[in-house]
């Protein structure tokens, strides 16, 4: 399974270069189980550094994430993504340490978003004007895996 990489110039990559353990997943009487360990160091990077995204407050400023929003097979002709209850985007973060973020910047408001260490939902509903962003460390209510042609 890979998952595009945009910090590579744009391209897609294999899961496990990302992950430091084979990554599990499992479809099973439609139920899909996926199982993640923690993101290699080398593909961690700052949540909104203060130099760049001045509005954002993020707590404590040295906290690490990784993110993923969709999965595609290895000849790229399906692709896994996660819907709902965010219309407007759902994905999978990890962060290295439970963190805060709190601002506004562009188009996202983070108003008090909880994200403990480890991997947490995020998702995002457009409100006419923002993105309203929030986070969860259980797959929210309403949200469900799609496998769709890419």
């Amino acid at each position: 399974m890979s998952i595009w990489d945009g910090s590579g110039g744009g391209r897609y990559r294999q899961l496990s270069s990302f992950i430091t353990a084979t990554p599990k997943v499992q479809v099973s009487g439609g139920r899909l189980t996926l199982e993640l360990d923690a993101p290699r160091d080398s593909v961690m990077y700052t949540i909104y550094p203060s130099d760049y995204y001045s509005n954002i407050v993020v707590s404590p400023d040295d906290a690490k994430w990784f993110s993923l929003y969709e999965f595609v097979t290895s000849n790229r002709y399906y692709v896994l993504s996660m819907v709902g209850p965010g219309s407007d985007g759902t994905g999978l973060v990890y962060v290295d340490k439970d963190v805060t973020i709190n601002g506004i910047n562009h188009d996202h408001i983070w108003n008090n978003v909880v994200l403990k260490k480890g991997w947490n939902y995020i998702y995002y509903d457009y409100d006419g004007n923002y993105f309203v962003v929030t986070g969860s460390q259980t797959m929210p209510s309403g949200a469900v895996w799609i496998v769709q042609q890419n």
